[in-house]
């Protein structure tokens, strides 16, 4: 993935990745980054992604956000929106690491609950992602409805037409979307 991105990129192509577990994002990501140098994700998913390892295995998963901010030192800012699972350990580096912003599901709905609209929270996200931003959008980091049968259903996340809002409105920002 990381030798077919970068085939890709030097093209002057925006290069998109659908499809497949989410550690196939890492090498996509480390290309991105080295083209394009400074960028930060928007991870849009139902887990963290910040484990040091999963079940042993260092590169799975649920540690690709982890391996990103270890190994690509192009990533400055990682913006997790709609997140509600995750471990202490990933809790704690996401608290430490000033590289890391979450908007967690259950801080997105009770903002909501509380009046806030969904503009305002799309303009904090906005504002916290640097000039180029590389999308990495995890079908469970939306609502059950949208995603019924994926294979790590958690209550919560985002609306599909919320994540169609925020895309348009990075764009608005004058931010660069750079790989998804």
């Amino acid at each position: 993935i990381y030798e077919q991105s970068k085939v890709w990129l030097q093209k002057g192509k925006i290069v998109g990745l659908v499809g497949g577990d989410q550690s196939a994002a890492y090498g996509h990501i480390r290309a991105v980054a080295e083209h394009y140098g400074s960028l930060g994700v928007l991870h849009i998913d139902s887990s963290c992604n910040l484990k040091r390892c999963h079940q042993g295995f260092e590169f799975s998963h649920a540690s690709v956000m982890y391996n990103v901010l270890r190994d690509v030192e192009q990533v400055e800012r990682l913006v997790g929106v709609g997140v509600r699972a995750f471990s202490p350990e990933e809790w704690q580096r996401a608290e430490t690491d000033s590289r890391i912003k979450l908007f967690t599901g259950q801080s997105l709905w009770s903002r909501h609950f509380e009046g806030t609209p969904w503009a305002t929270i799309v303009t904090e996200i906005v504002e916290s992602l640097p000039q180029n931003v590389y999308i990495s959008l995890d079908i469970n980091g939306l609502t059950l409805e949208c995603s019924p049968h994926n294979g790590m259903v958690v209550a919560g996340g985002v609306r599909f037409p919320e994540v169609i809002y925020l895309l348009g409105k990075i764009v608005d920002s004058g931010r660069k979307i750079v790989g998804f």
